[in-house]
């Protein structure tokens, strides 16, 4: 791993290396860099460490190592999408998507 890549390993929970690593159906590819969110009044910031991960169905996308190792995040969206196209949806009811049963 590289240097410049060192300090957002130690900030990923342990200095965990994340790459080539599952999560439901992310692969972690590398470091990405860091997330900057601002409060909604602006005053002040947290930056976390993302991760670039590429998805099952191929699409890649930039997570968040604690949205990762929490498994709050499985997929790039493609997930939720093939829940909802299921007869029931994700609640147990029908979708109310065009061309479902």
């Amino acid at each position: 791993m590289k240097q410049l890549w060192l300090p957002l390993l130690r900030a990923t929970r342990s200095g965990q290396d994340l790459t080539g690593r599952t999560f439901s159906r992310l692969t972690a590819l590398r470091p990405h860099g860091w997330v900057v969110y601002y409060n909604p009044n602006g005053s002040t910031k947290t930056s976390l460490p993302s991760w670039m991960c590429q998805c099952s169905c191929g699409k890649e996308v930039v997570v968040r190592a604690n949205s990762l190792l929490s498994g709050n995040t499985k997929s790039c969206g493609c997930l939720h999408k093939e829940w909802n196209r299921s007869s029931k949806g994700p609640y147990g009811r029908k979708s109310g998507l065009k061309g479902g049963s």
